[in-house]
């Protein structure tokens, strides 16, 4: 293999690292950022209640866009890992041809790692970890539906009494 063979994987590793890096660091981002707006607008919804409800209805989009973000990055990070699963075949192709000995494969071996995992620690669920990061943002997107009904709910019995 050449070296520009290997500054090309190296590069496709170091961008990988970065989506991944990056995806934790907005995903930290917004858990602050909704964190802090949904302790404000629980404060406000004591004497505010219109504000509280438009608050909700802003952060609820936020959470959404928070969602929308997280799949994309996920795509991001899923095809930088594709990129690496090429690289392994052309080394093992490159190894066979040279009759030399097997090379390491660092990312097309992780599916059959994780199977054999499996297999050790019985029947388990099967679910893929990017959805189950989008629990977080879906759980403040619940938390703002319900903020808004709370103050909405107290709108109605302020100004439109039974």
């Amino acid at each position: 293999m050449t070296p520009e063979f290997m500054e090309l994987y190296k590069q496709t590793f170091e961008t990988w690292r970065f989506q991944i890096d990056s995806y934790w660091t907005r995903n930290t981002y917004f858990a602050g950022f909704e964190t802090a707006a949904l302790g404000a607008d629980w404060l406000i919804s004591a004497n505010h209640h219109w504000t509280a409800a438009f608050g909700a209805l802003i952060a609820c989009l936020f959470a959404i866009v928070w969602i929308f973000s997280c799949q994309k990055q996920q795509g991001y990070i899923r095809y930088w890992w594709s990129k690496l699963i090429e690289f392994d075949r052309v080394l093992r192709a490159e190894g066979s041809m040279q009759q030399r000995p097997p090379t390491i494969e660092l990312a097309s071996d992780f599916d059959t790692w994780r199977e054999a995992r499996r297999g050790k620690r019985g029947p388990q669920i099967q679910y893929e970890y990017s959805q189950l990061v989008l629990i977080v943002p879906a759980l403040f997107v619940v938390m703002w539906v319900y903020l808004f009904g709370f103050n909405w709910n107290a709108l109605a019995r302020l100004h439109w009494p039974h």
